[in-house]
């Protein structure tokens, strides 16, 4: 069976150019999501990142949602929040949890098994979400575990500021962490953050950074950093090694070799190997991808470990 890493596809219609050796990710694509190792932050050795609703124009105080724990040692250090706002102005996040199990049942009264975990600040971006590190508690699930999420936009104005969520309640996972249903919250009252009007079936916007325990996935992503260009984002990897990036026009399943890595699995029909991607020391890297509008809809994107054989996720287009 002849090695797909040594084939050059006859053409291109979605060209993949592999990033310089030594490569780190572009600062503008890391502004999304701080996924850097954190010092005294607990967890695992390995980073993650679970995106939620991106869309929605409800305009909430807060949001709730249940956390489940799927890997070991999960440790939600980061969130990115979808507010609305003035570019520049700061907002302030209170976070609540409810450590003995689901928001559901649970959402009128903070006394109710609710505990203040951390309160933050940021400055609100020109566009994009607008980014929080939980610096005061950064906090753990056991596998299985089921932690109820308060999250308390604590600078709301209605005239100003407020929290987006998407109408619809909206399961969002991955093999580490998922999160499940979804409340949206108006302001609340003095001495109970919770008392304020609910609003059920919603999407909470934004998405988690984290840290797990091991063995690490890795994970691609396809990022727009201007309005013609993307990035294929690698993170999880294993440091300064190199990714063999695939893709095809249909998923599927396919065994054969990719590199050393043989017999290999992946989710792709026909794959074309496309390009490799060079990892920094916090196992991170990227690489430009030109994909044609024509095409969308109808691209899919893997990627391979090739010094550990670890097989990335599908990333459709």
């Amino acid at each position: 069976m002849q090695n797909i890493v040594s084939l050059l596809p006859a053409f291109l219609a979605l060209t993949l150019l592999s990033s310089p050796a030594n490569a780190a990710p572009d600062a503008e694509i890391e502004s999304r999501w701080n996924l850097e190792f954190q010092d005294g932050r607990g967890g695992g050795p390995c980073l993650g990142v679970l995106e939620g609703a991106n869309g929605g124009s409800f305009q909430a105080a807060g949001v709730m949602f249940d956390i489940v724990a799927k890997a070991p040692d999960l440790y939600i250090t980061d969130l990115h929040l979808n507010i609305q706002g003035n570019a520049g102005d700061r907002a302030d996040v209170n976070v609540w949890v409810r450590p003995s199990g689901s928001f559901v049942g649970h959402e009128s009264s903070i006394s109710d098994g609710w505990s203040l975990l951390s309160s933050m600040s940021a400055i609100i971006p020109a566009s994009g979400f607008t980014h929080f590190q939980l610096v005061e508690g950064a906090f753990v699930h056991p596998v299985g575990s089921t932690v109820g999420v308060y999250i308390e936009l604590a600078s709301y104005s209605a005239s100003s500021q407020v929290l987006i969520c998407q109408t619809g309640a909206q399961d969002f996972g991955n093999n580490q962490v998922t999160t499940v249903g979804g409340s949206c919250k108006g302001p609340g009252l003095v001495g109970n953050p919770l008392g304020g009007a609910t609003y059920p079936n919603k999407a909470w916007g934004g998405g988690l950074g984290y840290n797990y325990g091991g063995p690490c996935e890795v994970d691609i992503e396809l990022r727009d950093v201007e309005p013609d260009a993307m990035e294929l984002v690698v993170n999880n990897a294993s440091p300064e090694s190199m990714i063999a990036v695939l893709f095809s026009f249909s998923p599927g399943t396919w065994t054969g070799a990719v590199g050393a890595c043989n017999p290999i699995t992946l989710d792709l029909a026909a794959p074309v190997f496309a390009g490799t991607v060079q990892t920094d020391l916090f196992g991170k890297g990227s690489m430009p991808a030109e994909i044609p509008l024509s095409m969308q809809g109808s691209i899919f994107i893997q990627a391979v470990n090739l010094s550990n054989c670890a097989v990335s996720n599908l990333v459709a287009y």
